[in-house]
């Protein structure tokens, strides 16, 4: 089963939004060059920071613009200094507004900046609608920012993390569709909504619905002892999806769970045989009883009748066993990363099975 890279289809999806904001990144990169292109000039914005008392110990930074994590961190530290930028475009000794008048740069076959021939002016300075539309990108941003962070990680696992960073990454697009503090009919409103409609149809290229996502996703978060199937089940009945198809895709993944045991469990000891010789096991031990027997010794072997038909339930596979097993809370703090390799290492004499699955689903 492929399972597509993350953090690449956020660059696309991200990248597909960016194109609708162009002349929005356009302008603010431009304000920024213009910062950062001299001391005089940087020394010219510090002075504005200063009058304006912008608490913030750090400065605009340039972005790379093949890179849109590059370009999220100039808008979100461009945003900070808006209105020093302002006060900039009010001073004309310090050529910001006479900057924007000068034709775009261009590269010729040399690889030399030199102005454009089509002596177009820069794009910019940025208006108070641009910062805005920058200002709600930016917060839409940040959700695809850390998801990148997270799943570019080298050193740890991060499938089982997928499924809930697609949860969030849909929900952010969605919230794009109903933003409270766009103007209905203005001109953000309609360039936001052209992008999230864009980004909404590149999400859905590249994951598809629920029911056509990859079962490896959903394996991820089921072999996490935290959330296991019932957490799927959960999230499924919120997302408004019918009983009955909840059901469905939850029979689905314990089904595929089941595969996966069988192809990793020894041929020798088929997990069916072994289930079967458990169940009668524990059969042969509840129906141990004394037709002698009065008082105490008929309670305790009614007992154990009962607990024989509750462990023939819980602890005649693996698989059940780990699906009923309790599952594992821990007083997680913000940025606590569970030690799921750690967990899987320690329990793995419990789910022999289980934790060889675990071991190549988590390297995904």
């Amino acid at each position: 089963m492929h399972v597509r890279c993350t953090a690449h289809n956020c660059n696309l999806i991200v990248g597909s939004g960016l194109k609708r904001l162009n002349r929005v990144v356009l302008a603010i990169r431009n304000a920024v060059k213009f910062v950062r292109s001299s001391p005089a000039r940087l020394d010219s914005f510090k002075a504005c920071v200063e009058h304006e008392q912008i608490p913030c110990r750090g400065l605009v930074v340039m972005d790379v613009p093949t890179r849109w994590n590059s370009t999220f961190l100039m808008l979100e530290a461009a945003l900070k200094f808006k209105a020093a930028f302002a006060r900039m475009e009010e001073q004309p000794d310090c050529g910001f507004s006479a900057y924007f008048k000068e034709p775009e740069e261009e590269y010729d076959e040399e690889g030399n900046l030199v102005p454009s021939k089509s002596k177009r002016p820069r794009v910019g300075p940025p208006s108070a609608d641009e910062w805005h539309k920058a200002e709600v990108f930016v917060q839409f941003l940040r959700v695809f920012y850390e998801v990148t962070l997270r799943v570019s990680a080298s050193n740890r696992p991060t499938i089982h993390t997928t499924f809930h960073d697609m949860l969030s990454i849909e929900s952010e697009i969605s919230k794009l569709f109903i933003e409270p503090k766009i103007p209905p009919g203005s001109d953000t409103e309609k360039v936001l909504s052209d992008m999230t409609t864009n980004m909404r149809s590149k999400f859905i290229k590249y994951y598809g619905g629920f029911r056509d996502l990859n079962p490896l996703v959903f394996m991820g978060l089921i072999l996490d002892p935290r959330f296991k199937l019932r957490h799927v089940t959960h999230l499924l009945t919120n997302e408004g999806f019918e009983l009955e198809d909840v059901q469905t895709k939850t029979r689905e993944l314990r089904d595929v769970l089941m595969s996966l045991y069988e192809e990793y469990a020894p041929k020798e000891t088929p997990a069916k045989k072994r289930g079967q010789t458990e169940v009668e096991s524990s059969s042969s031990q509840s129906t141990v009883t004394s037709t002698n027997s009065r008082g105490r010794q008929s309670y305790i072997n009614d007992w154990r009748k009962v607990v024989s038909e509750l462990d023939e339930v819980v602890v005649s596979h693996e698989v059940d066993k780990y699906l009923l097993d309790p599952l594992e809370f821990t007083n997680e703090k913000e940025g606590f990363e569970f030690p799921i390799m750690l967990w899987w290492k320690i329990n793995g004499a419990k789910y022999p099975i289980l934790q060889a699955i675990a071991k190549d689903v988590l390297a995904v």
